[in-house]
């Protein structure tokens, strides 16, 4: 673990500069040369403070060069935007710092009101040099106008390696509020839920599987990422693509870093119960929804809108109280609601209660007014699979393939007659399903549903006919 120093001429600001920054040291053949490609008039105005010591041992002296805004007031505290150096400098070569898309890029983003930092890495310690970075930033950052929990970093190419294992990490820097990652590799899985990512593919670097895995990824940890195909956009296009395809790319950048670190302007909208329960109803949270509503109905016993009590009623119905649901529903009904649906709801909350007359009723009654659909039936199907009334589930769901017989719908059909003992009849649905296309044998011996069926001698005849 490197151990962090901190003398006290480290404090000490370094000169400013003012003027143009040292002359281009790279040929024009060298990738180094070229910076990025979106300017903004007041890039020339933007004050330089070069090599501010963050960390020093008997091993390195680490730098980096602070990009301010034009007429930057003192004390006042700036987010910034850090371009991370994950490749690291290394002994008799010039510091990535030195290359002008690491030179252009924070002026860019100091001429938009923020603080620019490009820097140094130990070549040797590329992640301890990260965290010293932030290290020091967190203790120091307040003196240079930084404000250090409104950070946002920059990584490219090579660079995204180590800067994606930093940024992923638990222990990553809090402070860090929006990462941009530019035509490099993905970082490994899991990805933070707590960090927006912005993660750029460019179409010159889409060959073989690249990058096939990203967004399951992203699904599956529910990462908060921006995933952008930079159609017609090369590798390197920030430096090298000289159009407005590029330059907009690079707008849409600064805009993802504006919108994470940036305040926001205070709500002028008062809390509302309604609208919460609304939300609540969205992330698909019956149990709190429930509480939620019969605690507003205790207050407001008067209400007599339709609507409230056919979301309550759903909510009740899919947190699983049944008979309260039932109740509910029908009060709904009887303040005149013209949702059909309501009829399938209770048909469905009726043969969940064993009460298949009345579920039968509310069918026919819903006839009257439009053609029942396969669907109906399969969500029917899908409601009572999940209060574990399979009989009803197979019922409704024989009702939907009578209507079309599709292989997806005698698949589930024989989970529900396995699920309800029937074991003869589930093959005779699976056996169908296969022959109509379902036939991936994964699906079916990775289907705990179908758990009971697979010591009988029909088994192994039904795996014969899959792949």
């Amino acid at each position: 673990m490197m151990r962090l120093f901190l003398p006290l001429v480290m404090l000490c600001l370094a000169v400013t500069n003012t003027e143009a920054q040292p002359q281009n040291q790279y040929s024009k053949f060298d990738v180094r040369h070229w910076g990025v490609v979106l300017d903004n008039e007041n890039t020339a105005k933007v004050t330089v403070q070069e090599n501010i010591q963050y960390f020093t041992d008997d091993k390195a002296r680490l730098h980096f060069d602070l990009y301010m805004p034009p007429a930057y007031q003192q004390k006042q505290l700036l987010p910034a935007v850090i371009f991370l150096n994950g490749i690291g400098d290394q002994a008799g070569e010039p510091v990535v710092k030195s290359w002008e898309i690491y030179r252009s890029w924070p002026r860019l983003m100091a001429a938009e009101g923020f603080m620019g930092i490009s820097m140094e890495t130990d070549g040797s310690r590329v992640q301890e040099s990260l965290q010293a970075l932030f290290d020091y930033l967190d203790k120091e950052g307040h003196r240079y106008g930084i404000d250090a929990s409104r950070l946002g970093v920059y990584a490219a190419s090579a660079n995204t390696n180590q800067s994606g294992q930093y940024l992923m990490k638990a222990t990553a820097y809090k402070g860090i509020k929006a990462a941009v990652l530019y035509y490099g590799t993905a970082p490994a899985a899991p990805f933070r839920k707590d960090l927006p990512v912005l993660f750029f593919i460019a179409e010159g670097d889409v060959r073989g599987n690249a990058y096939q895995a990203i967004w399951a990824d992203v699904l599956k940890n529910k990462a908060p990422w921006t995933i952008t195909m930079g159609s017609d956009l090369p590798h390197a296009f920030d430096a090298l693509t000289n159009n407005e395809l590029a330059r907009t790319a690079i707008k849409a950048t600064i805009s993802f870093w504006k919108n994470h670190l940036e305040p926001l302007p205070a709500s002028s909208q008062p809390f509302s119960p309604e609208r919460e329960m609304l939300e609540t109803q969205y992330w698909q949270q019956p149990t709190k929804l429930v509480e939620l509503m019969g605690n507003w109905l205790q207050k407001n016993p008067g209400i007599k809108e339709a609507i409230f009590f056919q979301h309550y009623g759903r909510a009740l119905f899919n947190a699983g109280e049944l008979e309260q649901a039932e109740k509910i529903l029908k009060k709904c009904i009887s303040l005149g609601s013209a949702n059909n649906f309501l009829l399938l709801n209770l048909a469905a909350v009726s043969y969940a209660l064993n009460k298949s007359a009345a579920a039968e009723n509310y069918l026919a009654v819903f006839e009257k007014k439009e053609p029942i659909r396969p669907f109906h039936y399969l969500n029917m199907a899908n409601s009572l699979y999940q209060f574990k009334k399979y009989n009803y589930a197979a019922y409704c769901c024989e009702k939907a393939i009578a209507l079309e017989p599709r292989a997806g719908d005698y698949y589930n059909l024989g989970c529900y007659y396995a699920l309800d003992g029937k074991k003869e009849k589930a093959f005779d649905a699976l056996q169908k399903a296969a022959a109509l296309g379902y036939n991936t044998k994964n699906n079916y011996e990775s289907d705990t549903d179908l758990e009971s069926l697979r010591p009988l001698s029909r088994w192994k005849i039904l795996m014969e006919q899959l792949h």
